[in-house]
């Protein structure tokens, strides 16, 4: 294997990196044009695919949004190298006391401090990310002089101090060649494209939360005048006459006769509940029962009207046969 050949197939791979992520801007400027472009032509009226090139437009939504892609990339750039601890801290790494006893940090802290001597560099920042069960490490930082290692606890601990100590050469490699650094600018780069998509994602979530609202008043437009209705609906029920009463006697219940009236009508008025009254403020008058109520007799005087046996008017007393003249009522009895 000749170290320097595998060393140039390394950069020449990083070359195609830097393509692919200009053909991502290219695409990512492409899908945001065609997206406004739709919109403007939606909102004025027109057919969706006329006259779909605008060279104006485009040149304004590419620098727009080259802009906005170097801007975030410049500024994450600057927050990873102002410190490398901030990306390993944002894995959940934790930093290693040179003043542990810990034998498995001891024998790490130990190695580093080989491999720094070794290759002439300081001594790196050592961090462990206690919650990876997996043998892996990483090395982050802009140069040698700034720069940080970490390694997960599985490697810490499944390891031999050979193992160890081949994973963190290879870290300090990358320290010394470069590739930190170009992750470093990647990571920024590639952040400056995620932000384009987080923003098209929030607004897309806006607009279906207003499109839903607004479905929901198209659907109910009658919910204002549900206190009406039922302030309407409570009037009508103080205006409404008061139920006549049955006649006492009338299908031989008597006195119970009322009550067991009163729980029919409330099983009809649970049987029949109307969904659409759900926000009235009165409940609904209480239903009939066929062939129960009767009208009321009018009320009349004594003497004038009414039940005969109660001294009723002098018309019902005309109908009643007359009694017999009280000489034919002594013949009757005597027989002569």
């Amino acid at each position: 294997m000749d170290f320097f050949e595998e060393q140039e197939r390394a950069r020449s791979r990083t070359g195609w990196l830097i393509v692919l992520f200009s053909l991502a801007v290219c695409g990512t400027v492409m899908a945001i044009y065609a997206a406004m472009k739709l919109a403007l032509q939606y909102a004025f009226g027109r057919p969706l695919f006329e006259q779909f090139w605008n060279r104006d437009l485009f040149w304004r939504v590419a620098a727009n949004t080259v802009a906005l892609i170097a801007a975030v990339s410049f500024f994450k750039i600057r927050a990873l190298s102002a410190s490398a601890d901030s990306v390993v801290l944002g894995l959940g790494g934790k930093l290693l006391d040179p003043s542990t006893s810990d034998p498995h940090q001891r024998r790490l802290l130990n190695v580093v401090e080989e491999m720094a001597i070794a290759s002439g560099v300081p001594v790196p920042a050592v961090y462990l990310l206690p919650d990876e069960s997996g043998i892996n490490a990483l090395a982050v930082g802009l140069d040698a002089s700034r720069s940080a290692i970490a390694v997960t606890d599985g490697c810490l601990k499944l390891l031999t101090r050979d193992e160890l100590q081949g994973v963190v050469a290879h870290e300090f490699s990358h320290l010394l060649n470069g590739d930190s650094r170009i992750n470093l600018r990647l990571m920024g780069l590639v952040h400056g494209i995620l932000v384009i998509g987080l923003i098209g994602s929030k607004l897309l979530r806006s607009l279906g939360r207003s499109s839903d609202s607004g479905s929901r008043r198209k659907l109910n437009p009658g919910r204002p005048i549900h206190p009406k209705r039922g302030r309407a609906r409570g009037s009508a029920e103080e205006d409404r006459p008061s139920r006549p009463r049955l006649p006492a006697g009338r299908s031989g219940c008597g006195r119970g006769q009322p009550l067991l009236l009163q729980r029919r009508n409330h099983a009809f008025h649970r049987a029949d509940v109307d969904p659409s009254a759900a926000g009235a403020t009165h409940p609904p008058p209480r239903p009939e029962l066929p062939g129960r109520a009767a009208p009321r007799a009018a009320p009349t005087r004594r003497g004038r009207g009414g039940d005969p046996r109660r001294g009723g008017g002098r018309a019902e007393r005309a109908q009643l046969p007359r009694p017999p003249p009280r000489g034919d009522r002594q013949r009757r009895r005597t027989g002569r």
